[in-house]
């Protein structure tokens, strides 16, 4: 054999392949040999996490739903509050017609209160409140409830005049006030210092504050307010002390120097009160006057008894 002619080595027994020593450069992908590629897959990329796929939950979208449906509720329960609250009293205000406070300190407080109007309270239409608040301010007797209306969402106005009294009817003892209508202003428990007529004779059903009064006969209240109206119009409530009305066809007025004067028709009392200015201008202040039409009868003496 040439020395210079390649030589060939048989593989011994148990000797390495030379791939077999070769070692792998740090963070070479390992084959996986329990993965088969699938044929032109790409081949995996060393480092790269392969992402994990997730199915979609049937619950997570039901939820979804639930939560809208409760931000929908949320909204419009919102909207019924912000709504509700434009429409609900805030302020009421009362204005005072015609008013002097003569007769009574009645505040614009107490008349609110009367009214039974509530703060805060829902207020679609003012129809809905105004017959309770009527009633309850008319009860305070003095007040006469004129109207009630609503300024923008928020405010209600209320007018109210002043009742005056005109009148003083005893009734068994009773001390009732009323004004030129009839209507009950208060019960007294002595006679007032303003000058009111002062009636006696009157057969009371039924006088509360506030409300009409009812006589057993209703000519009887009738006669009283026709008496007394013409009595204030002339200007005589300084000059008569007391008017009866007990007998349904006979009057008699009592001035205050005590004569009495008689007379048979309430509807011609400014004739009569006029009559009898006439006499007692001409000395006559006791006795009694009796007026029928253009006559009258003058007798020096007779009380109150003699009627």
């Amino acid at each position: 054999m040439d020395r210079n002619s390649p030589v060939r080595r048989s593989p011994q027994a148990g000797a390495r392949p030379l791939s077999s020593g070769v070692k792998k450069a740090p963070g070479s992908a390992k084959a996986n040999p329990g993965v088969k590629k699938a044929p032109g897959s790409a081949k995996p990329v060393a480092g790269v996490k392969k992402k994990k796929k997730y199915k979609k939950s049937a619950y997570s979208i039901k939820d979804a739903r639930v939560i809208g449906v409760l931000m929908l509720i949320a909204v419009f329960v919102l909207v019924i509050l912000l709504t509700g609250k434009q429409n609900t009293i805030q302020q009421v205000v009362v204005v005072k017609e015609d008013w002097s406070g003569k007769y009574a300190d009645i505040t614009d407080e107490q008349i609110i209160r009367a009214s039974a109007i509530k703060m805060g309270a829902q207020m679609d239409s003012i129809y809905e409140i105004q017959e309770e608040a009527e009633r309850g301010i008319n009860s305070l007797g003095y007040t006469d409830f004129q109207s009630m209306e609503r300024l923008g969402r928020n405010k209600v106005e209320i007018r109210v005049k002043e009742r005056k009294p005109v009148a003083v009817l005893d009734a068994s003892g009773n001390l009732v006030l009323i004004d030129k209508e009839g209507c009950v202003l208060s019960h007294l428990d002595s006679l007032p210092t303003y000058d009111v007529v002062y009636v006696t004779g009157c057969e009371l059903i039924l006088h509360e504050e506030g409300s009409l009064v009812v006589t057993r006969r209703d000519e009887q209240l009738e006669n009283v307010l026709t008496i007394t109206s013409a009595i204030r119009k002339g200007g005589y409530t300084d000059v008569y002390s007391e008017l009866n009305v007990k007998n349904e066809n006979s009057f008699y007025l009592v001035t205050n120097t005590s004569l009495i004067v008689q007379f048979y028709d309430a509807e011609t009392v400014e004739k009569t009160l006029t009559f009898a200015k006439e006499i007692m201008a001409q000395g006559i202040t006791s006795g009694k006057v009796i007026i029928s039409g253009n006559y009258a009868d003058y007798q020096p003496t007779g009380g109150v008894d003699s009627l």
